[in-house]
């Protein structure tokens, strides 16, 4: 009697364990494989004498990242939390102005129980860091 209790908590610990990685995953890859075109429409060029200078429009980043994420991530988690950073054009300095060359996106998703997913990823017009 004790093993098939023993095996039924064991079934079901399995099942959740799988569910929890499942949604984690699943989480983690709409975060990572977030498609370039919705961070590359987002990028305005300025004109300061006879230079251009490109730049993430903030509110159009915000929508389009907002909406993607709220379309694919419903099925993965109750609830998250997005956070935008923006950063200057060396990928580390906080941008305080209008023409930012760098975001920073991190998601926090309440996975299972008490587990949250955190992460974040960095986007900047121009280059890889390091160069």
């Amino acid at each position: 009697m004790i093993n098939i209790f023993i095996a039924l908590m064991f079934s079901i610990f399995s099942f959740q364990l799988f569910f929890a990685s499942y949604r984690m995953n699943g989480t983690n890859r709409i975060l990572v494989n977030l498609p370039l075109s919705l961070i590359q429409n987002s990028v305005s060029i300025s004109e300061y004498d006879n230079t251009h200078m490109l730049y993430f429009d903030k509110e159009i980043l915000i929508d389009n990242v907002d909406s993607y994420l709220l379309k694919n991530l419903k099925k993965y988690t109750s609830s998250y939390e997005c956070e935008y950073l923006f950063l200057e054009s060396n990928g580390e300095n906080v941008c305080i102005g209008d023409k930012c060359q760098g975001v920073k996106i991190t998601i926090d998703a309440s996975i299972v129980f008490d587990f949250h997913y955190h992460k974040s990823m960095i986007y900047r017009i121009g280059g890889r860091y390091g160069q």
